[in-house]
């Protein structure tokens, strides 16, 4: 992730290897840009490529102020009696999954507290609207990767 002032760019990508290969041939990058604004994460794009054999997913976002502007997918999903079409409002107030993980806290709160789990976050992916609702679980130091501290550990539901 590269951070530049309050400007974000995420990417992260991953592929099988190994023996796994064998069973599995699986590849995807995916790609978040957005800025930070105090507790709040405001994507403005989003892309997302997955290969496994002969299938692929691509998901193409352009976002603003917490709404999907324009959007792409492939592939579309099957119109089915049990699904609920996703309409603009499921499209707004939205983060794409890879800036969900991206948890900024507002200056000047001082010590690290339950407070920075308290919160729901709204996912789009490009094909279904969800939320993510955090608890708090413990506070516990980690060491290593650039930052040696305190950090706050949150469960996800």
């Amino acid at each position: 992730m590269d951070l530049n002032g309050n400007a974000y760019d995420a990417r992260v990508g991953f592929r099988t290897s190994g023996i796994v290969r064998l069973f599995v041939a699986f590849k995807s990058n995916a790609e978040s840009k957005g800025q930070l604004n105090g507790a709040h994460v405001i994507p403005t794009k989003y892309s997302m490529i997955a290969e496994e054999a002969e299938v692929s997913s691509r998901v193409s976002m352009d976002m603003g102020r917490g709404r999907v502007c324009d959007f792409a997918v492939i592939p579309h999903l099957k119109k089915r009696p049990d699904r609920i079409p996703v309409t603009q409002p499921h499209r707004s107030d939205v983060v794409d999954h890879l800036s969900a993980a991206l948890m900024p806290m507002a200056r000047g709160r001082g010590e690290l507290s339950a407070d920075a789990c308290d919160r729901r976050i709204p996912i789009f992916d490009g094909w279904q609207r969800y939320d993510v609702q955090l608890s708090y679980r413990r506070i516990e130091n980690v060491s290593g990767h650039g930052y040696d501290g305190p950090v706050v550990v949150c469960g996800a539901r």
